[in-house]
């Protein structure tokens, strides 16, 4: 485990993100049992069951990007090191 903590966007990041594949996977797998009659009871002539999944999970994974860049994670403070007096090798 890191010592880093964690920002609460980064738990709400994940949170988008898995939604997004859950919504994925609907997408792909109402297409696939779409000539099903359990299936067809919720289908909408005008917004297919398929397209609005994928809508969904199109917004969920903007909504994560956004929530990623929102907030800067936290990063450690760089150490600068001295300037060595040995020379180094360089390979050409």
């Amino acid at each position: 485990m890191s010592d880093i903590p964690r920002i609460p966007t980064t738990r709400t990041y994940d949170a988008l993100y898995w939604m997004g594949i859950v919504a994925t996977l609907a997408c792909l797998t109402s297409i696939l049992a779409g000539n099903t009659e359990i299936l067809w009871r919720f289908e909408h002539i005008g917004v297919p069951l398929s397209w609005a999944l994928g809508a969904l999970a199109v917004v969920l994974f903007l909504a994560a990007e956004i929530v990623s860049h929102a907030s800067p994670v936290a990063q450690e403070p760089e150490e600068q090191e001295a300037p060595s007096s040995q020379l180094e090798t360089v390979w050409y």
